[in-house]
């Protein structure tokens, strides 16, 4: 006698005003005891109240209310995610080939990522770094004697779209030592568009570092990543946080910002505006801290391109920093993509990306080719080197917190290393 059987035998005679069997019989023990006599009985399989046939549905209904939940995990990673790949105990290694690969994370095997996917495209190989100090990171590692890697990326299974956060990344390499000094530039993607993206500044450690998110990572469905150096070996990925998409009071169409002599265009433009206020021209000198330019009316309501325009004429040598912080008429505030120009003096034969280094790295604009040296401000020479022009990294993690000078014959400037 099978499960239906025996439920239908219940609901025929159990449940009638006069039962066969004394009422005071539970059905689980009676089942239990009578399984094996029950099939001796004649049963009457053309019962059709219709109050029993509710019965029965509304058990089986009750049978799914409380059994599925247990059985298919409905969460959403779109909907609000934190992942750290704690969900992996050791080091794995996830996919791997000499074409894309690509791995499906699912409640099964990473329920902290349940609804994202990995993909590499080139050959390379996926795995999980668990063995990391201070921390775990998914990997997107190149392999093979020729191995390319066009670029790595997490996106939403389903194609549902998220807001990104939070999110770090490292330069890796076999044996999860550095991968060399290079940036990654982290892209925001929907339906196969780049929409966005932000570039770290030089990294030579393993350790995940966060990246600066803008307003980009809004309502997008993937995220991908490169970068600058080809001989590197792969990027870490970690802390990725998401939540639900928001629908964005402005559509960006475009943010520019040119070199006028001493001075700084700065443009956008927005194809739609809902309930905006204002926009304000943000500048700062190392990306970090930023004062106010100007501010300039927003639209309010508009579903047709505006174009807006700015000239700052209180630049500063070397590195020039801008972003717009875009305020809705009820106080809440959005900004774009920071854009950059280098404003270099007219004898200056190098500006700092950023006077404050807490990345060990600092990055050190050549506009001739010069000697610069690095002092103590006590006056003790660190080192001397010949420059040739260009954007060059300088190692100084191996110094202690403090103030020092890099100067030239001409000029000297103050960099905090912290």
């Amino acid at each position: 006698m099978n499960f239906n059987d025996m439920l239908n035998y219940y609901e025929c005679n159990f449940a009638r005003p006069d039962p066969v069997f004394p009422l005071n019989v539970k059905r689980d023990t009676f089942f239990e005891s009578q399984q094996d006599s029950l099939s001796t009985f004649k049963l009457n399989k053309g019962c059709t109240n219709p109050i029993n046939f509710m019965k029965r549905n509304l058990c089986l209904l009750i049978l799914l209310v409380c059994i599925l939940p247990g059985i298919v995990n409905v969460s959403n990673a779109q909907s609000g995610a934190s992942i750290n790949w704690l969900c992996f105990s050791t080091s794995v290694s996830l996919s791997s080939g000499t074409n894309d690969i690509n791995y499906v994370f699912t409640s099964a095997n990473c329920a902290q990522a349940n609804g994202f996917s990995a993909e590499i495209v080139g050959t390379g190989a996926l795995d999980i770094r668990s063995t990391v100090s201070p921390q775990s990171f998914l990997r997107l590692q190149k392999t093979g004697t020729a191995p390319t890697f066009s670029y790595g990326r997490l996106y939403s299974t389903s194609g549902t779209t998220f807001k990104l956060t939070g999110i770090a990344v490292a330069p890796t390499s076999v044996g999860a030592i550095a991968g060399g000094n290079q940036s990654i530039t982290v892209h925001a993607y929907k339906g196969g568009s780049e929409i966005g993206s932000v570039t770290t500044a030089v990294l030579s450690v393993v350790n995940p570092v966060a990246v600066i998110l803008t307003s980009s990572f809004n309502n997008i469905d993937e995220i991908r990543f490169t970068s600058s150096s080809a001989a590197a070996a792969g990027i870490g990925v970690d802390d990725i946080i998401t939540t639900a998409a928001s629908t964005l009071p402005v559509t960006w169409a475009s943010f520019t910002v040119k070199k006028q002599n001493q001075s700084a265009i700065v443009s956008w433009s927005t194809a739609t505006e809902q309930n905006t206020k204002d926009f304000t021209v943000q500048h700062s000198i190392d990306g970090v801290n930023w004062n106010t330019a100007a501010i300039l009316t927003a639209a309010g309501n508009s579903n047709g391109l505006r174009n807006y325009m700015y000239t700052d004429n209180n630049t500063a040598k070397g590195y020039n920093y801008y972003r717009i912080m875009q305020t809705d008429l009820d106080g809440k505030i959005g900004y774009s993509e920071v854009r950059m120009i280098d404003l270099p003096g007219d004898n200056a034969a190098f500006s700092i990306a950023g006077n404050i280094i807490s990345n060990g790295v600092l990055q050190v604009q050549v506009h001739q080719t010069t000697i610069i040296s690095l002092y103590e401000v006590s006056g003790r020479l660190l080192w001397v080197k010949q420059f040739t022009p260009g954007l060059q990294s300088i190692d100084v993690s191996r110094y202690d917190k403090g103030v020092y000078l890099l100067q030239t014959k001409e000029t000297a400037q103050k960099i905090l290393i912290q």
